[in-house]
């Protein structure tokens, strides 16, 4: 045999010995042994033959080693079947064969639009997988804009207009018949004031109201026209007078009946005394209310007494009144002071922050005014029973002077003086404001 021929032989069994091992399924297991003993054996009979020389045991150790991890390759990929085409042929981490299962996805065009229908250079589909550029070239039209405000009801009706909107709308609105009937001239009109009469020429009115009057300085109750032409009712009602008739019959009006103190020679009786001066409510055990002059007053609120630790001096030594630095004495009304002034002296300030039974609004009443809760017999109707009466009028006793209690007014001849009045029995006089043994009662109004 030519030695042409045995070498071509012998080279294509080594390659195809090569291949097999390649492509020798991996579930196969190969024997490293199996594969030394064919390459040596496939190398020496080249050998023999002359076709080679003869090498070391490690050269042949090299090529059996190359065969071995050529045997062991397999391909490394991470495609699937679903994603090769149907019917495509691919290996992937296996020598084994694999089949492509993927379908695409079949486009249905359904469009109907052709190139004349869309705008120029806009590209579409339409019932074909073409891409298509548009040929369609708008118009050159002005823009209009609709600024109107006017409604269907605003417009003569079936007339047509456009307001604020495209869209052309039609009025609705029927103007009225106006007829004239009055029978008023010039003189029966307010001077200056526009009206028609029995025509349709505008008149102006010459008739004026000259009054001034408002309507609380005319009687409850009583119509009248006041520099206009609007009927008012009066609102004022007089103050209701004092009835002094039953006063003058009291032979003792001072202590209700009841010598309280025990200084009277004889026993009073409540018959002593006759008056009814003034209604007089129960608010509450701190509280009464004289209805007639609308004044609530408070029980005795005589602050704590020197004596008393720590000590809450009692005086009313507020500042002089003609040099306006008391705050109290420019609140109006005064129970908008809020006692915060120490200017004002303990007595005014005392009475601005009282909080009692739910009232808030005290102040330190003016001598007139605890003079009033005498007129108006404080000492004889504040209470439930003539003892009580005596107890709510004259305090608790801690007023070393009974019920007598400091004002908020002061003297016009001696600035450093203030009055104050003893509601048992009427009294009124002036002391220095620095005096601590005078009481101090709230008056509140609604």
């Amino acid at each position: 045999m030519n030695k042409k021929y045995i070498l071509s032989f012998i080279i294509g069994a080594i390659v195809t010995l090569i291949i097999v091992f390649l492509f020798k399924p991996l579930k196969e297991e190969v024997s490293t042994k199996s594969i030394e003993g064919d390459v040596k054996g496939i190398y020496g009979k080249l050998v023999e033959l002359g076709y080679t020389q003869d090498v070391p045991e490690d050269d042949i150790d090299v090529i059996v080693q190359k065969v071995t991890e050529a045997s062991e390759w397999a391909p490394n990929g991470s495609v699937t079947a679903s994603d090769v085409l149907e019917g495509k042929t691919f290996y992937n981490r296996s020598r084994d064969i694999q089949t492509g299962t993927y379908t695409p996805e079949e486009f249905t065009f359904l469009g109907d639009t052709s190139v004349e229908d869309v705008l120029t250079g806009n590209r579409f589909y339409s019932d074909s997988g073409e891409l298509l550029t548009g040929t369609l070239v708008l118009p050159s039209t002005p823009i209009v804009s609709y600024k109107g405000s006017a409604s269907v009801s605003d417009v003569l009706a079936g007339k047509t207009f456009y307001s604020n909107s495209g869209t052309l709308l039609t009025g609705i609105y029927t103007p009225p018949v106006v007829s004239y009937l009055g029978d008023t001239s010039v003189t029966d009109v307010m001077s200056g004031k526009k009206f028609y009469s029995n025509s349709s020429t505008l008149l102006t009115g010459t008739w004026s109201f000259l009054g001034d009057a408002g309507v609380d300085e005319v009687l409850d109750g009583k119509k009248f026209y006041s520099n206009s032409g609007t009927l008012l009712t009066g609102t004022y009602t007089p103050p209701t007078p004092i009835d002094f008739s039953n006063m003058q019959y009291s032979a003792y009006d001072n202590m209700g009946g009841v010598d309280y103190f025990g200084w009277f020679e004889k026993p009073l009786s409540p018959e002593d005394y006759h008056g009814e001066e003034a209604i007089w409510t129960y608010v509450s055990d701190n509280i009464w209310k004289d209805e007639r002059a609308g004044i609530y007053w408070s029980s005795d609120q005589t602050p704590v007494m020197l004596s008393q630790d720590p000590p809450i001096s009692n005086t009313n030594n507020f500042t002089e009144i003609s040099l306006g630095v008391c705050d109290y004495f420019n609140s109006v009304p005064r129970s908008l002071y809020d006692g915060l002034d120490a200017d004002c002296g303990n007595a005014i300030n005392w009475c601005a922050e009282l909080e009692l039974d739910g009232r808030s609004n005290w102040y330190l009443p003016s001598q007139k005014e605890l003079m009033l809760a005498y007129i108006d017999g404080m000492y004889n109707q504040a209470g439930n029973t003539l003892q009580e009466a005596a107890e709510f009028t004259t305090g608790d006793g801690r007023a070393i002077h009974y019920g007598t209690y400091w004002s908020s007014s002061e003297t016009a001849f001696l600035s450093f003086l203030a009055w104050y009045v003893r509601l048992g029995d009427g009294d009124t006089h002036n002391d220095e404001k620095t005096y601590t043994s005078f009481g101090v009662r709230c008056v509140s109004r609604d």
